[in-house]
Formats: structure tokens, sequence, C-alpha cells
């Protein structure tokens, strides 16, 4: 027997920046005035494990096909404090029919300081 490990992968990423965005939020009496940073990534990967017989079909014994979007957005409050905004979901479709499909999405916000 014989056996084959396939992957590929493509990624497509962009991002954009609206300059001085204006939040209706203020800080020491004054509205957060700053730039807001976009940027989003979606790859779509194909992974899989086939065995070749000499005698009988090929037989793929594991892969998936992975689809993945990751979108985070950056504002920067003030010279050291900077919120971040993300949003990542993976979709798992396996290509052996003894697994399951899945899928997961995380999200959230995340305030950094800077010493």
């Amino acid at each position: 027997s014989v056996i084959e490990q396939f992957t590929s992968e493509y990624v497509v990423g962009s991002g954009y920046t609206i300059r001085d965005l204006i939040l209706p939020v203020k800080v020491r009496g004054q509205k957060l005035k700053s730039d807001l940073d976009i940027k989003a990534n979606v790859s779509l990967r194909s992974s899989s494990l086939t065995m070749m017989f000499i005698d009988k079909n090929a037989q793929t014994t594991q892969g998936a096909k992975i689809l993945n979007i990751n979108i985070n957005a950056d504002y920067r409050i003030s010279q050291k404090v900077t919120a971040r905004a993300f949003y990542t979901q993976t979709v798992n479709n396996p290509y052996v029919q003894t697994s399951f499909p899945n899928s997961t999405s995380t999200g959230g916000l995340s305030i950094r300081f800077t010493l």
C-alpha cells in the first residue's frame, strides 16, 4: 500500500483604516478621537490522508476542509491603552464519514495597557 498526504491552503486578507473616528464616549471631558484599524482574513484549508492499495480502491482515512474567518478592529484610546474587538469562526467539514462536521465561534473585547 502507498499513503498519500495532501494539503492546500488559500488565504485572503484585507485591512482598512478609518481615520480620526470620534466615539460618543468622553474620557477626561473630551470625546475619543483616533484611528480605527480593521483587519479581516479568510482561509480555506484542505488536508487529507489517502491509502492506496494495489488490488483495491483508494480510501481516505483522515482529512477535512476547514474554513477560518478572523476579523478584528483596534482603536487606540490613549497613548498607553488600546481596545480590540475580535471575532473568529472555524468550520470543519471532515472527509471521513465517521467524523462529524463542527463549528466554533469566539469573539470579544480586549483592553491592552502598555507600560
